[in-house]
């Protein structure tokens, strides 16, 4: 059986990523957190794009960096109309977005589906807690976001002006959004200190999608929205890549490489 059982583990945590983005979007809690965390950094047209862009990584952390994409320009897209289209500092604004998101999907295992990839072989004496993959990703990602904010005002300069950032929304109330909040928040904390507990990231992946599929939160019209031939895709290359290790065929083609001539 190709697909063993920490490709299996693999899998499963690539499906609480879209179940994640699902919950979000269903019960608005990207929105209304977007408009909390970006009321701090004030009108000021640098001090906003940054903080679209630390929202952004904060986003791309535990959600898959095209989702959060498309979700943060969903939001922004008001914010950019109020904008002159000639400003340079439109295409920074626009641009801020997708780098951010690629940058916060470096921070943990399960923003991006090659960390997992990775993540999935650091057992034993080189095992890696989810926790222990932030403490050095997280500064990797900050430096980067921080020179990329500078370089996009370098490129893109704004013609200046305060922006209107105005985004309407609230948190909604009820039983079922106060599972996607609890839910949301318990899942992330036993992922970041999964070396304190000992529960590993493959088996906390397990709550949100057990617990949003029990409760109704996320239904079989909901399901049809997640990206399953992404993960189907996914699910191919992990077995042709089991299937090449395992039947030799790997090691064969890598052995025909001189590398002792390439010195």
């Amino acid at each position: 059986m190709f697909l063993k059982i920490d490709n299996i583990c693999f899998l499963l945590i690539s499906l609480s990523v879209p179940d994640f983005a699902l919950a979000c979007a269903k019960y608005k809690v990207d929105i209304n957190l977007a408009r909390i965390l970006l009321k701090p950094f004030g009108q000021k047209y640098e001090i906003v794009m940054l903080g679209v862009m630390i929202i952004t990584a904060i986003f791309s952390m535990f959600m898959s960096n095209t989702a959060t994409s498309f979700m943060m320009l969903t939001i922004m897209t008001p914010l950019v109309a109020r904008m002159d289209s000639e400003d340079p500092g439109c295409r920074a604004m626009v641009l801020s977005i997708p780098i951010a998101a690629n940058l916060g999907g470096m921070e943990t295992p399960i923003g991006t589906p090659p960390n997992a990839i990775a993540f999935r072989y650091f057992v034993g004496e080189h095992a890696l807690s989810f926790g222990g993959w932030m403490l050095f990703a997280v500064a990797i990602t900050v430096i980067m976001i921080a020179f990329s904010w500078w370089l996009l005002q370098k490129m893109y300069p704004a013609n200046g002006g305060d922006l209107d950032v105005r985004i309407d929304g609230r948190f909604e109330s009820g039983l079922k959004p106060y599972i996607v909040y609890i839910t949301m928040a318990l899942t992330i904390l036993l992922w970041m200190f999964s070396s304190v507990h000992g529960i590993n990231a493959y088996a906390v992946a397990i709550i949100p999608v057990a617990v949003f599929s029990l409760c109704g939160i996320v239904d079989k019209q909901d399901l049809k929205h997640i990206s399953w031939d992404v993960l189907w895709l996914l699910a191919g290359g992990i077995a042709i890549g089991t299937a090449l290790a395992s039947s030799g065929l790997s090691e064969l083609i890598v052995s025909m490489v001189p590398f002792e001539q390439l010195k």
